[in-house]
């Protein structure tokens, strides 16, 4: 529906009455003097619109937005109108008649989906934002210039996991509005969840300087740092968000994680029990403390945390990879491999579970399916010095002793401080070597 056609009916309404829209002969007098001879396509459409009595029906509604859906259904179904020109129409009619935005219903759509999404109800959440996501089209194509409808329909698009349109969303609404602090904070928090964290913290820095009191924005800045490994600056950022809002759970946990990363798992522990007494339903708070509790070596405080992140989201891969670590500790190496699996079903390019796997292989004298979960770990992440170690270990078990050269070689070049395998390194070439002079004497 063009823009400037609902302009002339708003100014219509405003100076006749929105009687001019329940009354079909009345609106088919007065358009003419407004119109002056355009908008034939959009006159003849609304005029069969009114006939068939849509505006009647949305003007005596209880529920507005049942009646909205009821009429969309009638116009398609009946009428044979596009789904995307039934939702205008219905839309602008909302709007002229019960002064109904059209993005009203689609914030209380995406507060629903969080809901869910809170409670690891993934499917009804993203039906709440596909539905959020209609709702905001529909208010757009009714006036492309409003920022505000292009940040909410970017903020469906990012709950929903789409960060691509989420980010054309957003920069949108930022071209339309440049003061637009919310549109910055949420490009920069699906920057930030696409792995691109430097342009996270270029639009977390516009969205603060706009905003200095924007919680949510430190907390995602936090985030980006925190995913960088500067646990300090993420830590600042973290109290930050916690003194502007003392009750989001999530800031807690991860400047629990990024406590634990940096080996205060005192601090970590205590910042996830502050997440658990404020929700007690999030799976990550108690895969952060089970972690905290394995790097203290209390591995059955460890794994009771960690069942219950797994019932409250069974589809958890990080949480069954450190479970499987601490049956490991606790040469439950059944149990271990059993984590592990699911680890790597759930996220089949997860590359520690595979290392972590082929190293428990190895404990159990499986050497060939230890070197297959290796080269895999290996080939996911090829920079993990620790793989190619484990990896040349077992070619020594199996008397391959170049191939242990060239992993143990391998992996002291990713990690200089690795001195036990330089002397392990030292007797392997000594080995070799005999070898090579008793073949030449032989």
């Amino acid at each position: 529906m063009n823009p400037e056609f609902i302009a002339i009916l708003k100014k219509i309404v405003a100076e006749h009455g929105k009687e001019t829209l329940l009354n079909t002969a009345k609106y088919k007098a007065i358009l003419p003097e407004y119109a002056h001879g355009e908008y034939e396509r959009e006159s003849r459409l609304l005029l069969l619109i009114l006939d068939a009595g849509v505006q009647k029906a949305i003007d005596s509604a209880e529920n507005i937005e049942v009646c909205k859906k009821n009429q969309i259904s009638v116009l398609r179904e009946e009428y044979f109108l596009s789904e995307e020109i039934a939702e205008d129409v219905v839309a602008m009619l909302a709007l002229l008649l019960r002064e109904v935005e059209p993005k009203s219903n689609g914030k209380n759509l995406i507060k629903k989906g969080d809901e869910y999404y809170h409670k690891n109800d993934n499917d009804n959440a993203y039906k709440q934002f596909d539905e959020a996501i209609r709702v905001f089209s529909t208010a757009i194509r009714l006036a492309p210039n409003d920022a505000f409808a292009y940040t909410l329909r970017g903020e469906a698009y990012r709950m929903k996991c789409q960060y691509d349109a989420a980010i054309n969303d957003f920069t949108e609404a930022v071209r339309l509005d440049p003061n637009n602090a919310i549109a910055y904070r949420y490009r920069g928090a699906a920057y930030g969840l696409k792995g691109q964290y430097d342009d996270s913290i270029g639009d977390l820095n516009e969205a603060i300087r706009l905003d200095p009191n924007d919680a949510l924005a430190y907390y995602y800045r936090g985030f980006a740092y925190h995913n960088k490994h500067q646990y300090d600056v993420a830590i600042n950022d973290f109290n930050e968000a916690v003194r502007l809002n003392p009750n989001n759970a999530t800031v807690y946990t991860y400047r629990g994680n990024a406590y634990a990363n940096k080996g205060q798992e005192d601090a970590a522990i205590g910042d996830c029990n502050m997440t658990i007494r404020l929700n007690p339903n999030f799976a990550l708070a108690y895969s952060v403390r089970g972690e905290a509790y394995y790097q203290k070596d209390q591995y059955d405080e460890a794994i009771d945390d960690l069942n219950k992140a797994i019932r409250l989201n069974p589809n958890y891969a990080i949480a069954y990879f450190i479970r499987g670590e601490a049956y490991w500790k606790k040469n439950q190496y059944d149990a271990a491999i059993s984590d592990f699996n699911e680890a790597i079903r759930l996220n089949p390019n997860y590359a520690p579970a595979y290392s972590w796997r082929g190293e428990t292989y190895w404990i159990n004298r499986s050497c060939y399916a230890a070197i297959l979960d290796f080269n895999t770990a290996i080939r996911l992440d090829p920079n993990d010095a620790w793989t190619y170690y484990c990896r040349g270990n077992v070619y020594r078990r199996l008397g391959q002793r170049n191939n242990a050269i060239k992993d143990f070689e391998k992996a002291i070049s990713l990690d200089k401080n690795l001195d036990d395998i330089k002397e392990e390194l030292q007797i392997l070439k000594e080995e070799q070597e005999k070898k090579d002079d008793d073949l030449l004497y032989w």
